[in-house]
């Protein structure tokens, strides 16, 4: 089934399946059969990748998400939202130590 998605990233935050997922090592276990789909399902849609992406990233585009469905219209921010202020300065923190 072909849904017409062009240029998708797929965003992991375990670091291990997307090395796994660009790696070509062969794993006879039940784990390494589904990252050999995966590696089928890539190698057929080359605009298709896959990414790591921190849990806390992960956590802000959640959030953003979340609070955008109470939104009636588009909305532009020139300062950070305050839904995600706090994880933004961890973020930052996390970074920079």
């Amino acid at each position: 089934m072909d849904l017409g998605f062009e240029k998708v990233v797929f965003q992991l935050d375990v670091k291990t399946v997307v090395s796994d997922v660009s790696s070509l090592d062969n794993d006879v276990t039940e784990y390494g059969s589904i990252i050999d789909r995966c590696r089928d399902l890539l190698s057929s849609k080359p605009d298709f990748s896959v990414s790591f992406s921190r849990r806390l990233a992960n956590e802000v585009a959640y959030v953003l998400a979340r609070e955008a469905r109470f939104q009636a219209h588009p909305t532009f921010f020139s300062d950070i939202p305050s839904c995600i202020f706090s994880l933004m300065q961890l973020m930052c923190t996390e970074l920079h130590g």
